[in-house]
């Protein structure tokens, strides 16, 4: 049987969001612990910007020997975020995958926020199919 061995580290600087987190994720954590004996969860909370907690992030990857790593850098945004960071987050690892937002200004202000239509439109995914997967889909 394969085991599996995860770090969740959750990070924002504010302690309310962390608060919530923590009242949310408990029961998860002790259903996972009581029904999934293979999957061994370990969740760490910290409550600073990611530039002054990364180190104790990468301390905690260190220990557990991960090979496999996601950083959702959603919040932090491409201000936040050294470039060098990045790269040493990238180096570090065996796998890496960075979710990473950028240039979120620019695609808020081209939207059409005050036409409803319009902005509805520009978020629509475009996703083009065969004749035949478009006509099985409208049945």
């Amino acid at each position: 049987m394969i085991e599996i061995e995860c770090l969740l580290i959750l990070n924002d600087h504010n302690r309310d969001a962390i608060e919530a987190l923590k009242a949310n994720i408990a029961p998860l954590q002790a259903e996972i612990a009581e029904n999934v004996p293979k999957l061994h969860l370990r969740i760490a909370y910290m409550t600073e910007a990611f530039e002054a907690v990364y180190p104790q992030m990468k301390a905690l990857l260190d220990q557990g020997r991960y090979r496999n790593v996601l950083f959702n850098l959603d919040q932090c945004g491409h201000s936040h975020v050294q470039r060098q960071t990045l790269l040493d987050i990238m180096r570090s690892y065996h796998s890496v995958e960075i979710f990473y937002t950028f240039a979120i200004e620019a695609l808020v202000s081209f939207l059409q926020k005050s036409d409803p239509v319009q902005l509805a439109a520009q978020l629509r995914p475009s996703i083009s199919m065969p004749p035949i997967w478009a006509r099985s889909m409208a049945r």
